[in-house]
């Protein structure tokens, strides 16, 4: 409850300024995780209480569940109050809205995920954080509780201390760029995502960047906004990708796992690969050049 208090306050005022994307809640969610480990593992090392080292994982990792939940929907909500405001919505409306679709969401959630972890395993990928799910957030807080309950391989503390001094030399060149004026800036976040994400999830990040870059840049030179309408088509893109994603995995979790992955074309992986860059070059493209045009009056 604590936590989650502060927390709160943290996503709600981080989304308000500059968008739901940019909540930390990766951070929250690891420090909630180290927080009440460590509490956990002090309240059993004094002999204030007596659990098994499984159990004790399963309620670490239970606390930091509803830590980043409720981060997460505070974040949220505070994002869907802040568009309702600028378009004129009532907040009441909003609020009985809001939760309704949390109370759905709650019951629409865990069948999701149990459909995609078993149409997962059934099509040979390993199931949500296996190869086609990765997860690698839920693999570091893994790590984390395992190496302070011992039941697993111990805490790399090397790591941990290299990557902490990582981060305060990326904090130290952020504000000597920041004091010289340099038009790059150098923030820990971005280049923490960058270093533990995956390529496949990193790389059309990369892509998505140079592109508002661009299109940025052409704006200020022809005096309009040619983002708004790529910010649509990106966030139009997300959202069906997601959806085709849970539509696959019903799929394969109803037996048709050949149709979900695409072999029912006869391809083997790599020509698979190939047509998948080509269409999604070609996607990068077009929404450039719609994004470019010149609003007509």
């Amino acid at each position: 409850l604590v936590m989650a208090f502060f927390f709160t306050a943290v996503a709600s005022y981080i989304v308000g300024l500059v968008g739901n994307s940019n909540s930390p809640v990766s951070g929250m969610t690891i420090t909630a995780v180290l927080g009440a480990g460590a509490l956990l593992h002090l309240f059993m090392r004094f002999g204030l209480l007596e659990i098994a080292a499984t159990t004790a994982i399963a309620a670490t990792l239970g606390i930091a569940g509803i830590v980043c939940c409720t981060a997460c929907t505070s974040g949220d909500v505070c994002n869907d109050l802040k568009t309702g405001h600028l378009v004129g919505a009532s907040p009441r409306s909003q609020q009985i809205l809001q939760i309704i679709g949390v109370t759905v969401a709650a019951f629409v959630l865990a069948p999701v995920l149990t459909v995609l972890h078993e149409g997962s395993i059934r099509a040979g990928t390993g199931g949500i954080g296996g190869s086609e799910l990765a997860a690698p957030q839920a693999v570091l807080f893994s790590k984390l509780t395992q190496g302070m309950f011992g039941s697993g391989d111990a805490l790399p503390w090397n790591m941990i201390g290299v990557g902490a001094a990582i981060g305060v030399a990326i904090l130290i060149a952020d504000q000597i760029l920041a004091a010289i004026r340099f038009p790059v800036r150098l923030y820990v976040m971005p280049v923490a995502v960058g270093i533990y994400l995956p390529p496949k999830l990193s790389v059309p990040i990369l892509f998505g960047g140079v592109v508002h870059h661009l299109l940025a840049r052409r704006s200020r030179r022809a005096g309009y906004d040619a983002t708004g309408r790529g910010v649509l088509i990106a966030s139009g893109a997300i959202a069906g990708e997601s959806l085709l994603g849970v539509f696959a995995g019903f799929l394969a979790y109803a037996g048709y796992e050949s149709l979900a992955t695409g072999k029912i074309l006869g391809w083997k992986e790599g020509p698979w690969t190939i047509a998948t860059a080509f269409a999604f070059a070609a996607f990068i493209g077009w929404m450039a050049w719609v994004a470019a045009r010149r609003p007509t009056r």
